[in-house]
């Protein structure tokens, strides 16, 4: 974890001494940081390995995406450019897969949800 916290530091923070000062308004030690990051890499590890591998595109996919959104967009950014879809294909990519990864967790998590039964006990909340 420790160029995770480095880029941490150097991201969001001036000094050492900011960090340090943000650390002590918190109410939490660096160890705190570590094991969240830790925390939060161990999820997406686990998230990017049940999800990712199910997911796949086709190039029409791909195609659609950059016809329908991406080349309207460029071109009103761009209107004298002429965009093709080798110029977005890795950001048309990687959003296209997170859309199906997240749809494929959303459906994961339904299905969790519809074998869990949860009991509220009202003398816990008074």
């Amino acid at each position: 974890m420790d160029p995770v916290l480095a880029q941490l530091k150097k991201d969001r923070y001036a000094s050492g001494a900011d960090f340090e000062r943000a650390l002590t308004t918190a109410g939490i030690s660096e160890q705190d940081v570590r094991d969240e990051l830790l925390w939060q890499r161990t999820l997406l590890e686990f998230l990017d390995e049940r999800f990712r591998s199910t997911t796949q595109l086709s190039d029409r996919e791909v195609q659609d995406y950059f016809e329908k959104t991406v080349l309207p967009a460029a071109r009103a950014a761009h209107p004298n450019e002429t965009p093709t879809l080798d110029d977005y294909r890795d950001q048309i990519e990687a959003t296209l897969m997170a859309k199906q990864e997240d749809e494929e967790m959303n459906r994961w998590l339904d299905r969790a949800k519809e074998r869990t039964q949860i009991v509220y006990h009202d003398e816990v909340f008074q």
